[in-house]
């Protein structure tokens, strides 16, 4: 998403860079981890570095202000992790943080970046409310993630299968992942498309399991699938939810802050509670026997894909920048935020 963003923004003729802190690895983990690329490259997966694609500078940091800056740089701090690193720059710009969804399983962390004041973006109006229980007194802007309609579409595929992206973060409930994946596609009879960053899992084989896919590969798995599965406790703005509904995938999603975001019941995707694998079988089933439903969720699917373009994520970029760089704030309305029924 930020190489994404960072190349449209310099096609409207800002100059963009894009720095990332240098791993802290020892000579023995950084064997470890080059032995661990060149096997997933024979095994078929792909580089997962999309700063490939950026066709802006990149530079990496120890220290963030060994970098330099000039005076009102806008220096965007993407994701709770880098927050820490922007607050405590001294150089003369404009600070901002990005949220991209709460892990309130890590408080310290989430404090460390949320709990103070500083100018805000945010994925998702729904995570407004926590933002403000946080730090009251920031502007926050919101800047939905796009979806690029030219790599995510239906290929016309026989769909046969239940699809999902395993992810170990607890943030993404990876055993709950499991357990639906395990037990949902025998009740249907179904085959399971599934892809991560991870290693497989054991419960998975390797025929039903791609690493690291490329653009292509995730493509025609979501398009094997004739509904994807998202069981995440958290999420910002899930961009996976919108790449299977371009597809025209069904989705069925835990009812969390950032689906709720896309979802509308029963219209575009089905939710069922956070962590209740049986409702989320109940909601598959239903769907998998439906064909009238399953059709009317797809449409709908499909025209939520198409509202989340590029073009309006970067207007919304482009209005927040022109804010910053003049001086207004604009406070979110919280009044205006209501989860999706």
């Amino acid at each position: 998403m930020t190489m994404e963003m960072g190349n449209r923004l310099m096609e409207l003729g800002h100059s963009v860079r894009i720095v990332y802190r240098r791993p802290l690895l020892s000579l023995m983990w950084r064997g470890r981890v080059l032995a661990g690329s060149v096997i997933r490259r024979l095994r078929g997966a792909v580089h997962n570095d999309w700063l490939v694609n950026f066709r802006g500078p990149i530079e990496c940091f120890d220290e963030l202000s060994d970098l330099d800056f000039e005076r009102d740089e806008i220096v965007i701090a993407v994701g709770s992790k880098a927050v820490p690193h922007v607050r405590k720059l001294t150089a003369p710009v404009t600070r901002v943080r990005f949220c991209h969804g709460f892990h309130n399983f890590l408080p310290e962390r989430m404090a460390a970046a949320w709990a103070f004041a500083m100018p805000t973006l945010t994925v998702s109006r729904n995570l407004i409310p926590g933002l403000i229980a946080y730090d009251g007194s920031s502007p926050i802007w919101t800047v939905p993630n796009g979806i690029n309609l030219d790599s995510y579409f239906d290929e016309r595929r026989m769909r046969d299968g239940i699809g999902a992206i395993y992810a170990g973060s607890p943030a993404k409930c990876p055993q709950d992942t499991l357990l639906a994946l395990e037990q949902i596609p025998r009740r249907v009879g179904a085959r399971r498309y599934v892809f991560g960053e991870n290693r497989r899992p054991r419960q998975l084989a390797m025929s039903e399991y791609w690493q690291l896919p490329s653009l292509e590969k995730a493509r025609e798995l979501y398009n094997r699938s004739k509904i994807w599965l998202l069981m995440s406790q958290a999420e910002g703005l899930p961009g996976p939810i919108l790449e299977a509904m371009a597809c025209g995938t069904a989705v069925v999603s835990s009812d969390n802050e950032g689906s709720r975001e896309v979802i509308r019941h029963g219209e575009n995707g089905l939710f069922f509670p956070i962590g209740d694998v049986r409702a989320c079988a109940e909601a598959v089933e239903r769907l998998w026997n439906d064909d009238e439903l399953r059709a009317r969720i797809v449409r709908g699917g499909m025209e939520t894909a198409r509202a989340f373009s590029w073009d309006r994520a970067v207007r919304s970029m482009q209005s927040a920048l022109d804010d910053l760089i003049t001086g207004r704030s604009r406070y979110a309305d919280v009044s205006a935020v209501s989860p999706c029924s």
